[in-house]
Order: structure tokens, then C-alpha cells, then sequence
């Protein structure tokens, strides 16, 4: 099941420049696991697949939007039964982002506290109960595949501003059945990265 919750982009902005100091730092630094952009269609074929974006179901995309910088993209994650430990299948899309430019995936998940499922993402925008004060105080946004010591996972555009990432996703402990909200960001893999986009608040079921 997925809810979708429209937040102000005003707040998405507040919420990035609260959690920068803390974020950037593991996508810019950590060893990297590369996906080169494969060819996802002309912008006028990007165009047509968002009329999907209305519709809610499993297999939904969500809009990724710039918040810094240009482009737009969209998102997916699907769960999936993983006998009792969470599992996910995600796919990242890019459209007409910085040409030749190596992204980081991240997401703000909220589990383990209040208003885990309230369809508001309060962890990225760093408000209670994932504010500063509240502690164990934890960064707005993770990078995959985090905790896994696995590489960071990167999606790298060709010269038109394209790229394309699917990968599963697995944390052996986290136990499923599992309801959370959940915020993606794709950033530049830089310390100071000059595009972002973002999703709206993701309301996830996990088997």
C-alpha cells in the first residue's frame, strides 16, 4: 500500500539546508558503486511516462523534482516478501539533470518512533519527533546501501542529463511485516552539491 502527502517545496528546502552538514559528508566520501546512465528515451518519451504518476497501486512512480539545480526524474520502490526481514526493489529515473554528473541515492526513513506512518516525512525536514532535540539524534537522509558495507550506490548521467538505476535493497534486521513513510533525494556526489532532486513523502507496506 502507498500513500502519497505533497509537501510545501519551501519546507523541502528548510529540511535540506538542516541536514546538509550531516548528509553530504558519507555520499561524498565513501568508497562508490558506479551505474552508468543506460538510454531511457527522449524527454518527450519522459513526458508521456509521468501520466502514470496519478495513479496508485505497488508498482507506482513518484515525482523526483529539483530543488537545487535542473532536471526531474521519478522513483519507485517496490517491497517484497523476504521471509521476514525487509526487502525492496528500487528504481531511479533521470531526465534532462546535469549532463555527465555522478548522483547519490538517498532516503529518509522513519521507523522506530512516533508518527512513523502519518504520510508527513517529519525526518526530512528534521522536526520532532526527528528533530535536533530528539535523540539518539540520527542525519535527515541515508545513503544506500547504508548500513550495508557495501559500496555507496551512484547513477551517473549521459550528455543529455539521463540515467537509470534498479537494484534490491535488504536490511537482515529490520523484521517485516513493517509500515513506515519514507523521502527520496538524489544528489550530487560532491561536498557541495549544486543538484538535488526530491520526492514527496512516500507512505510503504512491507511484507
Amino acid at each position: 500500500m502507498y500513500r502519497l502527502q505533497r509537501l510545501p517545496w519551501a519546507a523541502g528546502v528548510v529540511a535540506l539546508a538542516l541536514a546538509a552538514g550531516a548528509n553530504c559528508g558519507d555520499s561524498s566520501t565513501g568508497t562508490t558503486s558506479d551505474v552508468t546512465a543506460a538510454p531511457v528515451g527522449s524527454p518527450g518519451d519522459a513526458d508521456a511516462s509521468f501520466s502514470v504518476l496519478t495513479q496508485r497501486g505497488p508498482t507506482d512512480f513518484h515525482r523526483l523534482l529539483a530543488i537545487d539545480g535542473k532536471g526531474f526524474g521519478r522513483v519507485r520502490v517496490v517491497p517484497f516478501f523476504n521471509g521476514g526481514t525487509f526487502a525492496a526493489h528500487l528504481t531511479v529515473q533521470l531526465h534532462e539533470a546535469r549532463p555527465t554528473t555522478t548522483y547519490v541515492f538517498q532516503r529518509a526513513p522513519e521507523i522506530g518512533r512516533p508518527l512513523s506512518f502519518d504520510g508527513a516525512c517529519q525526518r526530512a525536514l528534521m522536526i520532532s519527533p526527528w528533530s535536533a532535540a530528539d535523540v539518539p539524534v540520527v542525519p535527515a537522509f541515508v545513503s544506500f546501501p547504508l548500513p550495508n558495507p557495501d559500496p555507496l550506490i551512484t547513477l551517473t548521467t549521459d550528455a543529455r542529463g539521463e540515467a537509470k538505476l534498479d537494484f534490491d535493497f535488504k536490511l537482515a534486521g529490520l523484521p517485516t511485516p513493517l509500515d513506515f513513510d519514507v523521502m527520496f533525494r538524489v544528489l550530487e556526489n560532491v561536498p557541495d552539491p549544486r543538484s538535488i532532486l526530491q520526492s514527496d513523502c512516500i507512505s510503504v507496506s512491507a511484507p
